[in-house]
């Protein structure tokens, strides 16, 4: 049999003639039918045919296998391309990442969810236009509508950069969240920890250089002050604490390993940059809050900090191990950085991010900050009262909990326009359904119940209502 010999032009090109000439010299519908495919049959299979037609002698079952395990590591090769083209995987990655969250939001609690195809650029374009914020189509789609049925969470499957464009976009986006009483999630870039190009490599080691920290005056000055003081600014204004972003992305499926129907292919992946596509760890966190929700109409428990283990994991992951990435440990290959234990996980809540941690038997969430940083008091016991009350406030889970309450005398209030009440009246409405969401202190009843108390004020004289728990 032939050896194809690509680099010998010459030599190819008489093979050719020499081959259709056998070939027009075979006769049968089906031998004509393959001489005619010998254009475009790959070399080693037109050279098979040709001597099968001239010699009428079947060929040889070793050198059919041969050319078969050629065509699969041709057909493997070229579906390792494509699975790995960066425009594929972030294709790939977006929709798997929004599959797992469809299979795990339990629509028959009174949850919807929706999704908007909008890509970056384009909500960019509308955040940049020089108008008030009431005017861009972020706002509109998120805080107009809302109404009776308005948003809980909002996911973003971006990742926003550190540069001051990036957070003047994203304390837009904040802005529109204070509004509509509702949280964004999205995926922070490298760049947003000083890191260059689109890899994670090494993100533990900046995470703790960029923890380093000075006393003054009894304040904590940390090194990434210095870095970046933009987004410092924006994390300690309002809109922040209703902004959280992830630290590092997911695997969104382990590499192909199939042999079915006679056909085996094995994804190849060389060094943890590459493999298999990457999803927004955010739609883990969104899983674990409608999860929550399902269970106790106020998503607080979600976090091993607010629920225990038993509500922390996260299920679902890919479970293909890469020693190359940790010999000693042979940690799960499922997360971007290597962030993996709590260290890693408390500096980057420190410096506002959420981390989750992976560990050999599981993954969860520990904790769930949002970008708002709490501020220091006085150095008196209602200094330090205060203090406390303004760290839960940057918490995500009790961020959730304002916001429900929020939304919900919102409702009440839309529910009474047009109507003409009495202040007491309309006073005792709101209250009531305020009450809805107080309870004593007792693990059973928090889930449901979490403020221990909670007061309301309505002054008919002034525009709005306040209320205080």
């Amino acid at each position: 049999m032939f050896r194809d010999t690509p680099n010998d032009d010459v030599h190819r090109r008489s093979r050719w003639r020499r081959l259709r000439r056998a070939a027009a010299r075979a006769t049968g519908p089906l031998l004509r039918s393959l001489a005619s495919e010998l254009e475009v049959a790959p070399p080693a299979l037109a050279v098979l045919l040709a001597e099968a037609l001239a010699t009428r002698v079947p060929p040889d079952g070793d050198a059919i296998d041969t050319i078969v395990d050629a065509l699969d590591h041709g057909v493997a090769g070229y579906l390792d391309a494509t699975l790995h083209d960066p425009r594929f995987a972030a294709l790939e990655g977006t929709w798997r990442a929004l599959a797992y969250l469809v299979d795990r939001v339990e629509l028959r609690e009174n949850i919807r969810l929706e999704i908007l195809q909008a890509s970056f650029a384009v909500v960019a374009a509308d955040l940049d236009r020089d108008v008030p914020i009431e005017e861009t189509a972020l706002y509109h789609r998120l805080y107009s509508p809302s109404g009776h049925e308005p948003y809980g969470l909002v996911i973003g499957l971006y990742r926003h950069g550190g540069d001051e464009a990036s957070i003047d976009r994203l304390e837009r986006i904040g802005e529109i969240a204070r509004r509509a009483q509702l949280s964004y999630l999205s995926d922070a870039a490298p760049s947003m920890f000083g890191l260059e190009g689109d890899s994670l490599e090494g993100l533990l080691d900046r995470v703790l250089a960029r923890s380093k920290h000075t006393i003054a005056g009894g304040k904590v000055r940390y090194a990434y002050e210095d870095e970046n003081p933009r987004w410092v600014a924006f994390r300690e204004t309002e809109v922040g604490r209703h902004v959280a972003l992830s630290e590092a992305r997911f695997r969104v499926r382990a590499p192909y390993d199939l042999c079915s129907d006679g056909l085996c292919y094995r994804e190849t992946v060389e060094g943890h940059g590459e493999g298999p596509a990457w999803g927004s760890s955010m739609v883990l966190l969104a899983a674990k809050i409608a999860e929550a929700f399902a269970r106790e109409r106020i998503g607080l428990h979600f976090t091993k900090e607010h629920g225990g283990y038993s509500v922390a994991y996260i299920a679902g992951l890919p479970d293909h191990v890469a020693g190359a990435r940790d010999p000693e440990q042979r940690l799960l290959w499922r997360k971007e950085s290597d962030v993996w234990y709590g260290l890693g996980e408390h500096y980057c809540r420190e410096q506002g991010f959420v981390a989750w941690v992976d560990l050999r038997e599981h993954a969860l969430f520990y904790s769930a900050t949002t970008c708002g940083r709490s501020r220091f008091f006085e150095n008196t016991p209602e200094g330090k009262a205060r203090e406390t009350s303004d760290r839960l406030s940057t918490l995500l889970p009790y961020q959730l909990v304002i916001q429900r309450v929020a939304q919900v005398l919102k409702v009440v209030r839309i529910q009474c326009l047009g109507d003409v009440h009495e202040a007491e009246t309309l006073r005792g409405r709101l209250s009531e359904r305020l009450a809805e969401h107080v309870g004593p202190e007792e693990d059973a009843a928090v889930a449901q119940r979490p403020l221990l108390e909670a007061a309301l004020t309505l002054d008919p004289r002034r525009e709005g209502t306040a209320a205080s728990g």
